[in-house]
């Protein structure tokens, strides 16, 4: 009976971590993930992001959209590879460069993505 009870458990271990990573994997496979923000800042032609980093992160793992849709403009950061890295979290600044002139002054830009605060 006890050996039933840890093959069980074992097997319900395997289950859930298997059905872990492969959330995980699904999450940058195609679909897309906006990134949390923990600031951001348009400067002249580029976009400085604030995002979190567990040591292997870089601008090539982002991609921004800049989308027009009639009067408005939306703004999506998209991750394309995740940090799988396994150093302690730390908010990190990356630049990006970002063609805006051809929006108006005083057009909003519409920011898609979550935003969060840092506690520091």
């Amino acid at each position: 009976m006890k050996t039933r009870v840890t093959f069980l458990s074992a097997f319900m271990a395997l289950i859930v971590g298997c059905s872990s990573v492969a959330s995980h994997a699904q999450e940058y496979s195609g679909k897309k993930a906006l990134e949390a923000l923990y600031g951001i800042a348009m400067i002249k032609n580029a976009v400085e992001l604030k995002v979190k980093s567990t040591g292997c992160t870089t601008k090539e793992d982002f991609v921004i959209e800049l989308k027009f849709s009639g009067a408005e403009a939306k703004l999506e950061v998209v991750r394309t590879k995740p940090d799988m890295c396994r150093r302690m979290p730390k908010i990190i600044t990356i630049t990006k460069t970002l063609d805006y002139s051809a929006i108006e002054p005083n057009l909003s830009i519409m920011l898609l993505n979550p935003l969060k605060a840092s506690h520091k």
